[in-house]
């Protein structure tokens, strides 16, 4: 079973209270079990991975162009599905970590100064309980966002060129921040469509994943076409 519970109350037209709880689950695959190469291992034996999240927010609404919000969310893992390893010689092992835990605070704002643009605004903080390593080095739960910011604009010029642009600066546990900055053209209505995305325009090396190094600065583009229109009900 998987419950989960959710609820809203409205303290006033501006204001709006939101919580939330639930149980999840995650088998582990076929890799994490079976899987094994001379840099990784994997463990038959192990068990599926479940979590408690709880969260609490509050959604502020000061205009009809502006909304903020903040949440607060405490999520406290069980036999989490991770690869350890004692040194950076030593292969990696799959193993189940108890007494993970994890609390943070996530904000947005979101403004539309003109009826065609808006801006996003978005700040993660996150902490982790560390003492479940037992001094060993993790290949996923512990790399994970300590302070995440982003900044999004969008805007349609002229009705006929949607742009949008990202750009986001991420702390990872023990790591050095570091910025991925994006950009995107299309043309947002018609039957003829083109589109070009221009992704890691700074050109940041980094890892999401240990020993994974993300693409570097690339391009891609298109056209979509659209043959036939959904008829209006």
């Amino acid at each position: 079973m998987s419950p989960d519970l959710a609820g809203t109350l409205l303290i006033h037209p501006s204001l709006k209270l939101r919580s939330s709880t639930g149980y999840g689950f995650r088998l582990p695959t076929y890799t994490d079990l079976y899987y094994s190469d001379p840099t990784t291992f994997g463990d038959p034996n192990l068990k599926p991975e479940s979590a408690w999240n709880f969260d609490g927010g509050l959604d502020w609404y000061p205009s009809t162009r502006t909304t903020a919000s903040v949440t607060v969310f405490y999520s406290r893992q069980h036999d989490t599905i991770d690869y350890l390893r004692a040194a950076a010689t030593d292969p990696w092992q799959a193993s189940n970590l108890d007494r993970v835990r994890f609390t943070g605070i996530e904000s947005s704002l979101s403004f539309h100064p003109t009826a065609t643009q808006e801006v996003k605004l978005g700040l993660t903080t996150l902490a982790g309980v560390q003492n479940a390593l037992h001094g060993l080095q993790s290949e996923y739960i512990f790399n994970y966002p300590v302070n995440n910011a982003n900044f999004e604009w969008t805007d349609t010029l002229k009705r006929q060129l949607l742009v949008r642009t990202h750009i986001s600066v991420t702390e990872r546990y023990h790591t050095t921040p570091y910025p991925v900055w994006g950009l995107s053209l299309s043309r947002p209505a018609g039957r003829l469509l083109p589109y070009l995305q221009l992704t890691n325009l700074s050109n940041t090396g980094y890892q999401e994943i240990i020993g994974v190094p993300m693409p570097p600065r690339a391009l891609a583009g298109g056209v979509e076409l659209i043959l036939t229109k959904k008829e209006a009900h």
